[in-house]
């Protein structure tokens, strides 16, 4: 219905205000909707606002996380650092540090640090988290500072890294004093124990020879025609428990033998006093006193002990008899019970046996002398080295272990492998691969 005044009889006029009073009309309407869209809008901003505040507060608390984790971790407490001297395989004394420190909670990685006596301080080496294999909790690392060659004081230290890459402070240093190896000058050893038979002679270190210094390697063996000759070496090198063979001697000559003391880096000592022996063809022989009626009649005898009621020899020299062979012309038939000799043939064909068993003799006692060299055997168990070498192998009854200059530098025991030190270009362990890659490391799942 139109709310004009009924007053307006132009029709023109009345149309115009029906006109007017339409857009009024629509203008309120438009005016309503425009009015519920603020209100709709403005609620919406009002919840958009809530939500910005919230994620802003998430934001903060995300930021705040992220600022606690990267936060740098406590400095371990003060490292300790064992010395370890050692000799290399060229004999230089050199020394290595095992530094090891407590753990320290939230860490991935941990820095080595070292400063020598007149250097700087400086980052060495990283030390990644050990983990029990049984347990599976982590256990204290150890990192060792290779081949130091400075005497004096040496410093080290160690810092964390937690998993977000945030480093520690630097721990206290450990101040260590490190002294290297000297090798004493080796003391002459005593006159050698000497035995002949067979036509060689054995040669070992003096029965009451004391335990040698530090750094003894071998004794070597010289020997000389004179006492005053010229002396030339032979035979493998001696150990303490062990012995060499001069062989290819004259029967019945004599001959000088000395020995020398050579130590870790090839130096010898002065020589020893020189001991002399008669090379002897046979072996000791006794005749039992039983034999009182026996009459032996020969060209020459050579003889230690001999028990008899009548001796009839050309000549009897010496302390034993000792000799290639012995030319006997008549025998009393009251040996005859006891051996065989009813004819001379019997002891002239016996000789040719007897050079062959010389021979035989000789050949196993240089082999035996040969395997001495490589192989020594006591109360330890056995050792196994090559002569001048630093590298050995020892076996006994707890383990077998891998030495070097005498130290041990790794052993397998009770199924287990022990190392102090191990580099690998790519290392199996458990589950993953260890590779080295440039001055990196790639690990990757089996």
């Amino acid at each position: 219905m139109s709310n004009l005044p009924p007053l307006v009889a132009d029709p023109a006029l009345a149309r115009y205000l029906r006109a007017l009073e339409k857009q009024v009309q629509g203008g309120e309407k438009r005016t309503r909707r425009v009015e519920s869209a603020v209100k709709i809008a403005s609620s919406k901003a009002a919840s958009t606002a809530v939500q910005a505040t919230t994620l802003r507060q998430e934001q903060v608390a995300v930021r705040e996380e992220i600022a606690t984790d990267k936060a740098a971790p406590d400095a371990p407490a003060m490292p300790t650092a064992t010395v370890e001297p050692y000799w290399t395989s060229a004999g230089e004394p050199r020394a290595r540090l095992l530094v090891d420190w407590e753990l320290v909670d939230g860490v991935a990685e941990y820095e080595v640090w070292h400063q020598p006596p007149g250097g700087e301080l400086r980052s060495y080496a990283r030390a990644h988290i050990v983990y029990d294999p049984e347990t599976g909790e982590p256990v204290s690392p150890i990192a060792t500072v290779q081949d130091i060659n400075t005497e004096g004081t040496h410093l080290v230290g160690v810092r964390a890294r937690n998993t977000v890459g945030a480093w520690s402070d630097l721990s206290d240093l450990a101040f260590v004093e490190v002294t290297l190896l000297e090798l004493p000058e080796l003391d002459a050893p005593l006159a050698p124990a000497l035995l002949s038979e067979l036509g060689v002679v054995n040669v070992r270190p003096g029965t009451e020879e004391p335990v040698p210094a530090e750094g003894f390697r071998h004794y070597r063996a010289e020997w000389s025609d004179a006492e005053d000759g010229d002396y030339y070496p032979f035979g493998a090198p001696i150990p303490v428990n062990g012995s060499a063979t001069l062989s290819g001697l004259l029967i019945g000559s004599t001959v000088w033998v000395r020995l020398r003391a050579i130590d870790r880096l090839g130096r010898s000592s002065e020589p020893s006093p020189a001991a002399s022996i008669e090379v002897r063809g046979v072996a000791l022989v006794t005749l039992d006193p039983e034999l009182a009626e026996t009459i032996i009649q020969a060209g020459t005898v050579q003889a230690g002990s001999i028990t008899a009621n009548e001796i009839a020899a050309g000549t009897i020299t010496g302390n034993e008899i000792a000799a290639g062979a012995i030319t006997v012309s008549h025998l009393e038939a009251g040996v005859g019970g006891l051996l065989d000799l009813s004819a001379n043939e019997f002891v002239i064909n016996a000789t040719g046996r007897a050079d062959e068993a010389l021979a035989a003799a000789g050949t196993a006692a240089g082999e035996v002398s040969e395997i001495r060299t490589y192989f020594r055997f006591d109360e330890d168990g056995l050792e196994i080295s090559a002569p001048n070498s630093p590298f050995s192998t020892a076996i006994d009854n707890e383990r077998l272990e891998f030495r070097e200059n005498g130290i041990a530098a790794a052993w397998l025991s009770a199924g287990q492998f022990v190392a102090k030190s191990f580099i690998g270009e790519t290392v199996e362990m458990g589950n993953h691969q260890f590779e080295k890659y440039g001055t990196g490391t790639v690990v990757r799942a089996l």
